[in-house]
Formats: C-alpha cells, structure tokens, sequence
C-alpha cells in the first residue's frame, strides 16, 4: 500500500476512511487520523484540501455502499454540469475501491466541463517565464512580488476560509496584510509551511530545499514532524533553509535575498556557484563550472549590480570573478582566467 504522504489527489478520493472524515458520518478512531495527518504533513495540505473540495462540491452523502456511492456522485455531476456521461455501472459490485474507481473515472471525464461552465473559479494561479518578474496582489490586499521560473496559486474566495493560504514554487517576496480578525497567512511550500499574521518576508522553494528570510515581524515555520518536533521561530534579519532533513537558522544581510525584486543582485561572500545556481533559475540556462574550487570563489560588493540586460550581467559577473563565460546556446561554459 502506498504510503498516506505520496497520496496524490486520486488516492484520497479512493481512501474510504478519507471519505468517510470528509463526511464526518463516523467517530471512529481512523476518521481521526486524518485530522492529526494532516498536522504532521502539511506538504499534503493541497491534496487533501482538493480532494476535499471535490466531495464537497459533489454534496457527497452516500453512507458508503458502493453502488449508491457511484450513482451518487454520477446524478450530482450531471446535475451541476447539465451532462449526460455514458457510465455503465454494474448491478453487482463487491469492492469500494473498484466503486471509487469507477467514479473518479467519472469525475475526470465530467470535471473539465464543469469547471469551464462555472464562472467563479476558486482558485487563481500567477506564473512568470525566464527572465521576468510579476507583482500580484491577493483579494486581501496583500503584495507578492513574484520572481522568474515562479508559480503562485491562491484561493479567491479566502474570506470564507479560517485561514488565507498560497502554495509556492519558486520564489516570492510577500508584504502580508494584516486583518482585523488576525487570520492567518500561510505560504505552502514542498517542505514547509510559513504561517504569519502581518509582516514582509522573501520564501524561495527550488532545488529540493526550501529558502526563507525575514524582512520585517514574526513568522512560524512548520517543520515536518519527522524532522524537529517544534515549530521554528523567526526574527527580522534571519535566514533558515530547510534541506534534506536538516535545518539551519542564521543572522544575514536581508537585502541580499531580497534586491531582486527592484531587479538587481547584491554580493555578500556571494559564491560563484550560488551565482550558476541563480543564472540557471532564473533565465534557464546550464551553467557548467569547470573546477570545484572555481566554483566556491566568492566575492562582496557594496553596491547592487543591474539585471535587465543579461549581456552586460554576463560581462559584469565575469569581471567580478575574474572568470571566462562562454555562451553555447542554452549552455555557459565557466573558466578561470
């Protein structure tokens, strides 16, 4: 059996006792698990709220035996929809797994028009290319400046939701608002949860680790449970990184991981690796360094350095460092002088 935090959004649909907690039509002791899973993972959070909203939306009432569950789902789609699907469903059926199947087949094949007939989507999605940045402000009136090679998806209708939630890839620079009802705000990335009330912080989630640094009040990081027991703690001018499993929390220059949004770069013991790391994130090249020692060359600058023509940054760069760049393409080869 595939582990609970693999599930995609298919498998909660299949999970009887998933099902049955959305339904709250049972007390038993493995509804309750859902509710402390959802805790200890929070990278689960979108599947399972999803998921969620799926049965929710199918106004899913069945008391569980398949049959009526399949013809349930089947009359409240074509009701929704106003679309007939030609779904044979069997007089006999022994199985609740093959049931949930036969109606998630269902549902992926009557979802699409559902979701092109509604005209409130509850969901909007903000994504930039290579090279560009984008400033997106959120129904609460909070700014998120959002970076290159980045996607953001956040909900429309939040004021209905006990908490305000986004869901990040890449990276993203928020100015958090503050509501009078201090609801939360919740930044979902692949390995954490940032959870504030009011407050400016840049979040960057690339690479299998996940980046955040705190400009200004307060932020909780919700760590998964297999790694620290408690919640981490930020103050304004700290970094913490979370990456395969271990966690380091710093004093740093803020600004350094924050001057892209005015769309420039700033050196503090900047790394020439850290610098590949940027021009292949950001503008979507591959960058090949030749040596491991070049590659851990750093510098510091007092002053930030302008991004908008790529060129000049190439010539920059390679002043700084002392380094040859030679563009192939999508490719740039790095060698010392």
């Amino acid at each position: 059996m595939k582990p609970y935090q693999e599930y995609t959004i298919e498998d909660f649909l299949l999970d009887e006792s998933f099902v049955t907690w959305v339904n709250r039509s049972d007390s038993a002791t493995k509804v309750g698990f859902w509710d402390s899973f959802l805790t200890e993972y929070p990278s689960q959070r979108a599947n399972m709220r999803e998921a969620q909203r799926i049965l929710s939306n199918l106004s899913f009432n069945a008391t569980g035996r398949p049959p009526e569950v399949v013809a349930q789902i089947k009359e409240n789609i074509d009701a929704q929809v106003g679309y007939h699907s030609q779904v044979h469903i069997p007089k006999k059926v022994n199985a609740w797994r093959w049931s949930m199947a036969a109606a998630v087949a269902l549902l992926l094949v009557s979802i699409t028009i559902y979701v092109l007939r509604t005209p409130n989507e509850q969901y909007q999605v903000a994504t930039t290319n290579y090279g560009e940045t984008e400033k997106v402000v959120l129904p609460d009136g909070t700014q998120v400046v959002l970076n290159a090679n980045s996607k953001l998806r956040y909900s429309i209708v939040g004021e209905r939701s006990a908490s305000r939630e986004v869901w990040l890839e890449g990276e993203a620079f928020f100015s958090v608002t503050h509501t009078v009802d201090n609801k939360k705000f919740l930044v979902h990335t692949s390995n954490l949860t940032v959870e504030v009330l009011g407050t400016e912080f840049n979040v960057n989630d690339r690479r299998g680790k996940t980046s955040v640094v705190l400009s200004s009040g307060k932020v909780k990081l919700a760590i998964p449970s297999q790694v620290d027991t408690s919640s981490v703690i930020m103050q304004p001018g700290e970094r913490v990184q979370y990456t395969e499993k271990q966690i380091t929390q710093e004093i740093v220059n803020t600004e350094v991981y924050t001057v892209w949004q005015n769309r420039q770069l700033l050196f503090d013991r900047t790394t020439l690796q850290e610098i590949a790391e940027i021009l292949e994130d950001q503008y979507g090249y591959e960058v090949i360094i030749t040596s491991q020692a070049l590659s851990q060359r750093e510098i510091s600058a007092t002053e930030a350095i302008d991004v908008d023509d790529f060129d000049v940054l190439l010539e920059v760069v390679a002043k700084m460092y002392q380094i040859k760049l030679i563009k192939d393409g999508n490719t740039l080869r790095v060698e010392d002088t």
